[in-house]
């Protein structure tokens, strides 16, 4: 949905409409056909991309986002001493351990990448946290 939006409000009406001025019904018309349009090419790349492809894809957004961010979450709420830096390094530890672990083949041998992410990613917000102050509060 953003691409298409991104993509109907940047590139197609300017290009059409050519700095004149655009209502609403034009614009949502427009917004409209670029989702159709681009809901059409994911459609057409799902049955053309072999779905081995697809699934490995998706896995490594879920443990590269998912599982980083889930713990970033659950730290944010549940934790006084969870701050920024923690945040921080729990995102950056959890994208590149996510390349790694897929990287050494260990996802299909061992255990998968969304659960090693995740315990990583654990034991990276407890140890920063630990190690540096807690964010200042105004």
């Amino acid at each position: 949905m953003f691409s298409s939006s991104e993509l109907a409000e940047n590139i197609i009406i300017p290009k059409l409409y050519k700095g004149k001025a655009v209502d609403g019904k034009k614009m949502l018309r427009v917004s409209r056909m670029t989702t159709g349009a681009v809901a059409a090419v994911a459609l057409l790349a799902a049955y053309v991309v072999p779905s081995k492809l697809i699934n490995t894809v998706v896995g490594y957004a879920w443990a590269g986002i998912g599982s980083t961010f889930s713990v970033v979450i659950l730290g944010a709420l549940f934790s006084k001493r969870f701050n920024s830096k923690a945040a921080f390094a729990t995102m950056v530890t959890g994208v590149f351990f996510t390349i790694i672990w897929n990287i050494m083949g260990y996802e299909k041998t061992i255990i998968s990448a969304r659960a090693m992410t995740f315990f990583v990613c654990c034991a990276v917000a407890v140890v920063v946290s630990l190690l540096t102050e807690p964010d200042v509060k105004e």
